[in-house]
Parts: structure tokens; C-alpha cells; sequence
């Protein structure tokens, strides 16, 4: 008889699972310290995912989408309630708000507010607002300041430079430039240059000239709108004085051309005649001579270096890219690109959400017929009634192009898990190169993994469930 050799083979699988548990316990926790740490839709996101497996987060992320699309078309709509823009007018600056949410700290909200902040100052046509959107905010993104307010700054130095074509562009470098190289930030700037502005157009001041004088005014302890009404005084009494001839400041100004030199101008003329502080408190206003006295006391020479440096550090570009290099500044164009997902997923879903809040609201107009009918006792009527309904419900939503959303859904999702599967990857190589905890490559992997069956995960739920509404519809019909 032959002999047989058998082998028993046994796969020892308890280390496997206890390292697999450790890894569910730390992702647990991982999941526990996000939420704690980010809160707000965050937090909300993931309590979704903890109770509720990859369905909760996919419908905690839907609901997110649905929240900022819907904000960003009603800002959207604010926007054109003021304008007569074209159709594709509309979409071009609607694709422009939301191409610098993508590419820049801000969210495609913020973007909106600036845009209605551009259109009640008279900024007309998508293509001068789209022009003037980016610098504002560049500028408001480099000064830490407000959107709102940063966009009507720019709007009102527009109109008082109109004359010499200033775009926002250059009033934005302007800008920068000042609070850069001045005691002045975004506030008390916009605030002086509305009274400044003004009187430096009546004047025919350049923008470049006011901007470096109000700077000045600062530089001397004067902010906000302090330091442009003393701009604008100095400017009216400097002006009187010329065209008098009178006095020491009257004889010394001969000559002086208010437009082209400005006040820094008037300075050097009253520096080289001798003329001190006390002689502009004496012959000036009351309030316009302490005024030209501090300037008096900065000297041409600082002015004129002030004005340097100005233009030198004139680059808000080059100042929003500084501010982004910080983590804070990273994490919040992060965040807005967020948005732009959730905008996509929000223009995939909206035209079915329509719909059926369509099919909602006509079945809340059919249930009072049908309250009606049953309160009469007219039980033709009801039968009537129930019987057009479920027609109307099972055509609308035969109507909805399910296949194509699911579809746009699966791309979006697909190409989502994708760049965070990627994201994850580099987090946890760099700390498993930098800090040795080898394991958070591990979870990261996992996690990525995770994220990328959501999609399919959603797709298959969400189709089950359409599945049996429509199977429940015809089935009573």
C-alpha cells in the first residue's frame, strides 16, 4: 500500500486581528480628536460617519453641499438683483466667484459679497467686475481685513481717480504699498481716502500722491479719517495761502502748483524759506496749522522716502503669497477649495432637488383638495385625487435623470477619494520620515481606502432605495 504524506497547514490569525483592532481603537480616537478639534461641519461630518458607517458621511457631506450651493445662489442672485447683466454675462462672473474660491483663501461667499460690494458702487459689465474682483481681494486677503470693506475702498478711490483711468489693480498696489510701509492699516486707509479722495480729485492730485501724504499723516499720529480730513484741510488753507500771497507761507508758496506737487511739494518750498511749525500755527486755522505743523516736522526728506518705500513694497500680490505661506493662510485655501467641491456636487444634485421640492409642493396643494374632498364626504372625488397624484409623483420622477446624476456623482466622488487618498499618503509618509510613528502611514492608508469605496458605498444605497420607492410606486398604481 502506498504511503500518503499529509500535510496540516494552520494560519495563526490573532496577531492579525489584535493589530487590526488596535488600528480601529486609533482611528477611532483619531476620528474622536478631528472632531473635537475642528468642529462645526467638521465635527458634524464625522459624528455622521461614527453612527452611521460611510452613508452617514456621504449624507452629511450632501447636506454641506446642498447648504453652500444654496448660499452661494442666493448671494449670487443679491448680485444680479442689482445689475443688468446678460444671461452669460451672469455665468461669467458666477464662474469667476467661484474660480477664485478655488484658487484662493476665500470661498466662493466671500467672493459673492465683493461682487455685490462692486456692484452698488456702480462697477458695471462681468467683464470690469471680474477685472476688480481679484485685486480686492488680494488686498483684503494680504491685510487680514474685510472683504466687504476692502472691495468699497477700492471702489471709492476708483471714482475719485476716475480722471487719471486708476484701475484697481494699481489703487490696490497703492494700497499695500501704504500699509506696508506706514502706521496705516486697511480700516483706518479706507477711512482717510474717503475724505481724501475727494478733495484730491478736486485738486487734481494723482492717486499715487494722496496715497503717499495720507500715508504721511499717519507717520505724524494722525489715523483713519483724522488723518484725511487733515489732508484735505491742509490742502484748502496751502491753497488759500497761494493765491493770496500774503505772509510767510502766501510768499513762499508763489508758484506753487497744488495738482502736481501736493503738499510734500509745499513742504520743501516752506522748508527752503525758513518757515517753522510755529509760523503755520500762526497764519493757518485752527486746525489746518497744527495740521501742516506735524508735516512740517517729518520733513520733505521723510515724506519723499516714505513715498520709496511706498512704491517699492507696492505689491499686493507679492503680500497675499507672504500671508499664504503660513499654515493658517494654507489650511484657509484648503477650505475654500472644500467649497468648490461642495459647489460641484451641489450643481449635480440641484436640478433633481428641484424637482422634487416641485413634486412636494404640488402634493401639498393636491393633500388640501384631498382634505377637502374627505371633509365632504365626496368619496369620487377622493379616489379621483389619490389616483392623479400617484401619476404625477411616478411621471416626475421617472422625469429625473438618476442615471446621469448618479453618474456626475461617481466622477466627482471618484476623483475626490483620489486627491485625498493622495493627501493622506503625503501626510503620513512625512511623519513616518519625520517622527517615526510609522503607523499613521498605516491609518492614513486605511482611511484612504475607506474614503474611496464611499462613493460606490452611497451609490449602491441611494439606488437600492430609489429602487424600491419606484418598485412601491407602480406597485399601488
Amino acid at each position: 500500500m502506498p504511503a500518503t504524506l499529509q500535510a496540516v497547514v494552520s494560519l495563526n490569525t490573532s496577531a492579525f486581528g489584535h493589530g487590526l483592532g488596535k488600528m480601529e481603537r486609533l482611528a477611532r480616537n483619531t476620528t474622536g480628536a478631528l472632531s473635537m478639534s475642528f468642529g462645526g461641519v467638521a465635527s458634524e461630518i464625522l459624528a455622521m460617519g461614527a453612527a452611521f458607517g460611510p452613508i452617514g458621511t456621504a449624507v452629511a457631506i450632501l447636506k454641506q453641499a446642498v447648504n453652500v450651493g444654496a448660499d452661494f445662489e442666493e448671494q449670487m442672485a443679491n448680485v444680479r438683483s442689482i445689475t443688468d447683466l446678460t444671461d452669460d454675462e451672469f455665468e461669467k462672473l458666477s464662474t469667476a466667484a467661484r474660480d477664485m474660491a478655488a484658487t484662493t483663501k476665500f470661498s466662493a461667499g466671500e467672493s459673492a459679497e465683493a461682487l455685490y460690494a462692486l456692484a452698488s458702487a456702480g462697477i458695471s459689465g462681468a467683464d470690469a467686475m471680474t477685472d476688480a474682483l481679484a485685486p480686492a481681494l488680494m488686498l483684503a486677503g494680504a491685510t487680514g481685513a474685510e472683504t466687504a470693506m476692502t472691495t468699497e475702498a477700492i471702489t471709492t478711490a476708483m471714482k475719485s481717480f476716475a480722471k487719471e483711468g486708476a484701475t484697481a489693480q494699481q489703487i490696490a498696489d497703492n494700497f499695500a504699498g501704504a500699509i506696508a510701509a506706514s502706521p496705516t492699516n486697511m480700516q483706518r486707509l479706507s477711512d482717510a481716502m474717503k475724505v481724501a479722495g475727494p478733495a484730491a480729485n478736486a485738486f487734481g492730485l494723482s492717486l499715487e500722491q494722496t496715497v503717499k501724504e495720507v500715508a504721511a499723516f499717519h507717520a505724524t499720529g494722525l489715523m483713519g479719517s483724522e488723518a484725511g480730513g487733515a489732508f484735505r484741510r491742509v490742502m484748502i488753507d496751502l491753497s488759500k495761502a497761494a493765491a493770496e500771497g500774503e505772509g510767510k507761507i502766501g510768499k513762499a508758496l508763489k508758484g506753487w502748483k497744488a495738482g502736481t506737487e501736493g503738499i510734500s511739494g509745499a513742504i520743501k518750498r516752506l522748508e527752503k524759506a525758513g518757515i517753522n511749525g510755529t509760523d503755520a500755527v500762526n497764519e493757518l486755522s485752527k486746525r489746518a496749522g497744527p495740521n501742516l505743523a506735524s508735516m512740517l516736522s517729518l520733513g520733505s526728506k521723510s515724506i519723499e522716502e516714505l513715498g520709496k518705500r511706498i512704491k517699492a513694497l507696492g505689491d499686493v500680490q507679492k503680500m497675499y503669497d507672504t500671508q499664504l505661506k503660513t499654515l493658517s493662510g494654507r489650511f484657509a485655501i484648503f477650505k475654500s477649495a472644500m467649497q468648490e467641491v461642495a459647489l460641484t456636487i451641489y450643481g449635480s444634485v440641484a436640478p433633481a432637488f428641484s424637482r422634487i421640492l416641485e413634486v412636494m409642493t404640488k402634493a401639498a396643494d393636491v393633500i388640501g383638495k384631498l382634505l377637502k374632498a374627505l371633509f365632504k364626504g365626496d368619496w369620487d372625488k377622493v379616489g379621483d385625487i389619490i389616483g392623479k397624484a400617484l401619476d404625477a409623483v411616478r411621471q416626475k420622477l421617472a422625469d429625473i435623470d438618476w442615471s446621469g446624476m448618479f453618474q456626475r456623482l461617481a466622477g466627482l466622488g471618484s476623483n475626490m477619494m483620489q486627491a485625498l487618498k493622495g493627501a493622506f499618503a503625503v501626510v503620513g509618509n512625512w511623519v513616518s520620515a519625520n517622527a517615526g510613528k510609522l503607523l499613521f502611514g498605516g491609518i492614513a492608508f486605511g482611511l484612504a481606502a475607506v474614503l474611496e469605496a464611499l462613493p460606490v458605498i452611497m451609490l449602491a444605497q441611494i439606488g437600492a432605495l430609489v429602487g424600491q420607492t419606484a418598485g412601491l410606486c407602480y406597485g399601488r398604481a
